[in-house]
């Protein structure tokens, strides 16, 4: 697992020797993470995504993700997955907060299971998905000794 991991399904990343992540992944956050490269986007947009390096695999077994489904795979054949900076690398204690985007949360395959996407809306309206476009899902926030009292 990766140590910085705050949500999201346990096996989703990989550290690469040379310090970036491998993401499973699904292919509108794979059509995201690409559409960043070809917009250009200024500095000060740009700053809050890690860089992306492109699509790659991952052989072997673990967990994929795809939005809300979850399956685990053993096979040879590759999965495939994201290529990014880990923007914590170098950091001690890095705090990491897991946010979900969006108005509406959907599984790929939520039209051929209605329990599944019934049970999305619901969670959508209940939380500050819908209304705010947004959801904060997780956070790790490491321990500090001693503890802050004050800033």
């Amino acid at each position: 697992s990766f140590a910085a991991q705050a949500g999201g399904h346990e096996g989703a990343f990989r550290k690469m020797r040379d310090g970036r992540l491998m993401k499973i992944t699904c292919p509108a956050e794979t059509a995201f993470y690409s559409s960043l490269v070809r917009r250009n986007l200024p500095e000060n947009i740009g700053s809050f995504f890690p860089s992306f390096h492109g699509i790659g695999s991952i052989k072997g077994r673990g967990t994929k993700f795809n939005s809300s489904l979850c399956i685990t795979w053993q096979s040879n054949r590759p999965t495939e997955c994201i290529i990014i900076n880990d923007v914590t690398e170098g950091m001690k204690l890095p705090s990491v907060l897991d946010v979900k985007m969006g108005t509406s949360t959907m599984a790929p395959d939520a039209d051929e299971n209605p329990v599944k996407k019934e049970t999305t809306i619901v969670k959508d309206r209940q939380t500050t998905t819908h209304s705010l476009g947004f959801r904060l899902v997780a956070a790790k926030v490491p321990q500090i000794d001693p503890p802050l009292t004050s800033l």
